[in-house]
Parts: C-alpha cells; structure tokens; sequence
C-alpha cells in the first residue's frame, strides 16, 4: 500500500501530464503566426494606409530629393509622409538607439550603404526583411530583382566623380581616370574631404586600393593633397579657383555650385563604385505606421515612383530602373571596407 505522501505525488504527476497535454491541444488549436505579412492588393495596402494617415521616415538625402517625392506620393494616396533628415553617422546611432530601446519614431529608413546594418537589423528582429512585407512591386516582378537585398532594397545610385574646375581645365588637361590625377600638373590642385566626414568615402578609396595598389597612393600623397573638412567645403573652394580638382564627390555637389554660376564640371571615372541609398523597413511589429510604410515603400519601388525619386537628385544619379549610363565596370560598395579604415587613411598620409 502506498503512502499518502506518494499518493499525493502520484496525483500532482498525472494532474501536471493532463494540463501539459490540454495546453498542447489548445495551442495546436490555433493557426501559426505568420512570419510573412499576407499578399495583399495594392487597393487594400492603400485603404490600410489611409486608416493609419501618415507615416515618419528617417532620410539622408537633401529636401529637394525628398519633398518632390512625397508631394508625388501624398497627392496620389492621401497619406502624409513626415521625415527627418540626417547624415549618414548620426542617422544611424539615431535610429539604432531607437530600435535598441523598443520604441522607433520612424517607419521606414533611407540610408547610404547600409547593407551590414540591415543584415544586423534581420538578426535583432529590428527590421522586417522587405521580401516579407506582401508589395506588389516586388510580388509582380515589377521592381529590378538584382536591387533586392536581404534586409532591404538599393533603390537610387549615385556614382563618385571627380569635380574640376573649368576654368582652370580645359581639354587634354581635364582628367578621364583617377590614375591621371597623379599627372605633375596637378601637384598641391588636388583638394580632397576628410574621410572622416563619412564612411562612404572608404569605398572609393578601398576600390582605387584594390585596383591600383599602394603605389597609387605613393603617387598621390607625392601630389601634396589639399584636405578638406567635408565636401560641400571642398567643392565651394573648387568653385573658387582654390584648386583644379575636388574627389570624390557626387556630381549633385557639383551641380550645387555650378547652378550659382561657379565653373565646375564633373567626369565619371573608370572604374567605379558609389554611394547606394537602401530603403528599410522598421519591424512590422514595432512600426507605428506599418500599413502606410508598405504603401510608400511600394511606390518608391515602382518604376514611376523610383525614377520620379532620381530625377530629384538631378543628373548623375541613377534609378535602378535606368542604369545604362553607368560605367560597366561599376562595381557595388563591398562590405568589410569600413574595418579597412585605419589602413586606408594611413594610404592617403592621415593618422589612422
């Protein structure tokens, strides 16, 4: 005969099996959570949107790319689009701290070479991969496949050229490569922004490491190298005969001073990389307006939405839609280059 203290364990026992076993059952009762937003029509996607009526998004391109685009989506959708501008760095930390402490401000993010963050942002389930999210454009083929990354979509492409200034170059002196700027001519011509500035600049310079070796830049610190703090800096001193040539820099600086009337053109050299601006999404979960961040998303990722998107930008930046005017040996931004900044600051004569 069993004791009563084992008749009583006996009885805990068989009473923990059973709530074990209807615990199992209920659940098994229930559909699985879809890691997958269900495909929807654009028309609904839209109707969702409206019921949420605006979204925030974090940017790091100028008010003239992003207000055309907006005031394009909004008047097509009814749906407000806020956004905050910053540069590449403090965007980053912002949004990073954000989604850290569980409560994002934006939506949705446009960022410059962002494809390690964004697969960091898969893994700490800050982000939805774009794939995820049911668009159209996406779903039907619409949008260029090769654009579409784990995390996120490249959704604009703006090469690095080399300013000069036309009133100094003319003809055979103006430069067609980077290697030309090594030319005796162009000795203590040459101003260059301080790469600290911004990460994106490492990858034009990883690229001419890797294609030209040290010896490049043995010539080019020989070149007594006129440094910059930042870009905008440089190419306003370009602008002003302080120098012949500015790199790198985006032909929509350039245009930013030539439009005022200073004589200053740009070249595209071969080869080439550039600076590639990702769209992501806030995860759909922590997203406070995660309908109206599908809707735009989709737009952006529309042929008629993307190319609306290049056209602010102006000249030398190109839709994923239209790339026939870039180089063909233009290569994408590699990941790793950012570890590789000690050494490429050494390369160019700055302390590590």
């Amino acid at each position: 005969m069993k004791s009563p203290r084992a008749m009583c364990s006996s009885r805990v026992t068989r009473l923990g099996t059973a709530l074990a076993l209807a615990i199992a059952s209920s659940l098994l009762s229930f559909p699985a959570i879809s890691q997958t937003t269900p495909a929807q029509s654009l028309d609904e996607i839209a109707r969702l949107a409206k019921a949420e009526g605006s979204l925030t998004t974090y940017v790091v391109f100028t008010d003239n790319v992003a207000q055309p685009l907006i005031k394009l989506f909004s008047e097509r959708y009814g749906v407000r689009v806020d956004y905050v501008r910053l540069s590449g760095g403090p965007l980053t930390q912002r949004y990073s701290a954000e989604l850290e402490a569980g409560n994002p401000a934006a939506d949705m993010v446009f960022f410059n070479n962002a494809e390690a963050f964004l697969q960091d942002g898969i893994k700490k389930t800050w982000l939805t991969p774009i794939a995820e999210l049911g668009l159209p454009a996406l779903r039907s083929g619409e949008f260029p496949a090769r654009f579409a990354r784990a995390g996120g979509a490249i959704v604009q492409i703006s090469p690095w050229h080399i300013l000069y200034n036309t009133d100094k170059l003319k003809g055979a002196d103006i430069p067609k490569n980077w290697q030309d700027l090594l030319h005796p001519r162009f000795k203590g011509q040459i101003l260059i922004a301080d790469p600290a500035e911004s990460d994106s600049y490492l990858d034009v310079w990883a690229l001419l490491r890797d294609t030209y070796g040290e010896a490049f830049y043995a010539g080019l610190r020989a070149q007594d190298i006129r440094w910059s703090s930042g870009v905008m800096a440089a190419v306003q001193a370009l602008g002003a005969g302080e120098a012949s040539i500015q790199v790198p820099a985006t032909r929509f600086v350039g245009q930013i001073i030539a439009a005022k009337g200073g004589p200053v053109s740009a070249i595209l050299p071969d080869p080439a990389t550039g600076i590639e601006t990702y769209m992501a999404m806030t995860h759909r979960a922590k997203a406070k307006h995660p309908n109206a961040a599908r809707l735009f998303a989709n737009f952006v990722l529309t042929e008629e939405g993307n190319k609306a998107f290049a056209a602010g930008a102006g000249a030398g930046t190109y839709s994923v839609f239209d790339t026939t005017g870039l180089p063909k040996t233009y290569s994408s931004p590699k990941l790793g280059t950012v570890p590789r900044k000690g050494e490429l600051r050494t390369l160019l004569g700055l302390k590590p």
